[in-house]
């Protein structure tokens, strides 16, 4: 007989959710924690209530609560719990971040007029567009 594997997950972004619905999916039991007081990262905290509506994030959430999966908010790990209890509680640890801030892929032309960051007008909705 084998044994119940459990998972850390750190982050209740997109890339956690979407980890710990695959995992349950699978009979893998996860645990997502967030320093956050909701989930959804940036889909709760980033994109605008006019482009997606909060409340189907929180359906998502009852959903995943629904297949098993535990969610601890309000928590940051490194200072509210230390990375390595959860390096002993857990078979595994799926780290999922976020994205707040973008990153340059360091992409040939990238710098060019014309060329604009995706991430810039879900954080500010104030950019325009010249063609």
């Amino acid at each position: 007989m084998s044994r119940e594997v459990d998972v850390a997950i750190i982050g209740a972004g997109p890339a956690g959710l979407a980890a710990a619905d695959v995992l349950a999916r699978n009979g893998i039991r996860s645990v997502v924690y967030d320093d956050y007081p909701e989930v959804g990262g940036l889909l709760t905290f980033g994109i605008p209530p006019f482009k997606l509506e909060k409340r189907i994030v929180r359906q998502r959430r009852a959903l995943l609560e629904g297949m098993g999966i535990e969610f601890v908010l309000n928590t940051r790990i490194g200072e509210d719990k230390p990375f390595d209890e959860l390096l002993d509680e857990f078979d595994a640890v799926f780290l999922g971040m976020g994205a707040y801030s973008y990153v340059h892929g360091g992409f040939r032309g990238e710098e060019l007029d014309g060329v604009y960051d995706a991430f810039s007008p879900l954080l500010h909705m104030s950019v325009t567009f010249k063609f």
